[in-house]
């Protein structure tokens, strides 16, 4: 399992100064870590599932609460992050049936080291750009 370090927990430095968006980054870092906590538990059979459950479901409603933000701002880049999201929902996906046919196989430290770099650098990089254009377009107004 991943070390328990701050890069697998939220750090006030990836605040966007978008509270809907900083709200759903740090549950969903919660979850991630709930994520990892029932994994170095061994806690294969309820507690693995039902925890990347949680997180997969979080996950789909923070993108769509994300994307229908990035419509209503006419946010760019909203194909190119929609992609991004479609991608890791995928992976989330592929994950929670591993879950299901061999729980302990299914994650790995691999695995969750993934999840966390991938969501710390989404938004590191994409989500900033995002803060960046809501913030600028709610001063031109």
């Amino acid at each position: 399992m991943p070390e328990e370090n701050n890069e697998h927990s939220w750090q006030p430095h990836l605040s966007l100064d978008v509270p809907l968006m900083d709200s759903d980054h740090q549950k969903m870092v919660s979850l991630l870590g709930e994520v990892y906590a029932a994994c170095k538990r061994h806690q294969w059979d309820d507690a693995v599932k039902d925890a990347m459950f949680d997180l997969s479901l979080f996950t789909v409603q923070h993108f769509n609460r994300e994307e229908d933000l990035m419509r209503q701002v006419d946010y760019p880049g909203l194909r190119f992050h929609e992609k991004a999201h479609q991608k890791l929902i995928k992976i989330l996906d592929a994950i929670s049936i591993r879950i299901a046919q061999d729980h302990a196989a299914a994650i790995d430290d691999q695995t969750l080291d993934y999840l966390f770099k991938w969501l710390i650098k989404h938004v590191k990089r994409s989500d900033h750009q995002l803060a960046k254009f809501i913030h600028a377009k709610s001063t031109d107004s």
